[in-house]
């Protein structure tokens, strides 16, 4: 399942730099809503929850002014070395 969620992230932190760039002014309810009515029934519960932390994750990554020049290659990049951390967050919590 951990594979399934590490993929569910990528492709969640993907499609919200992707909706961002067409739609830069967008907040994370509003990326969230299109993201799930595009592809939320298709997944199970769990994943969907991965998805959502992974969507909040690299927006607030996107914002931060540290990561101002950076790629949406090289944020999904550095999204990437953050997933084991929000796994465990997410398994914690919901233990």
């Amino acid at each position: 399942m951990i594979k399934d969620a590490e993929i569910a992230m990528v492709n969640a932190a993907t499609y919200a730099l992707g909706y961002l760039g067409k739609k830069y002014n967008a907040d994370v309810e509003e990326i969230i809503k299109n993201f799930l009515d595009d592809s939320g029934s298709k997944m199970k519960p769990k994943i969907r929850l991965y998805a959502v932390a992974a969507i909040n994750e690299i927006i607030k990554m996107k914002l931060n002014k540290e990561n101002r020049n950076k790629t949406e290659k090289q944020l999904i990049q550095s999204f990437m070395k953050t997933i084991p951390l929000i796994v465990n967050r997410i398994d914690e919590d919901s233990d």
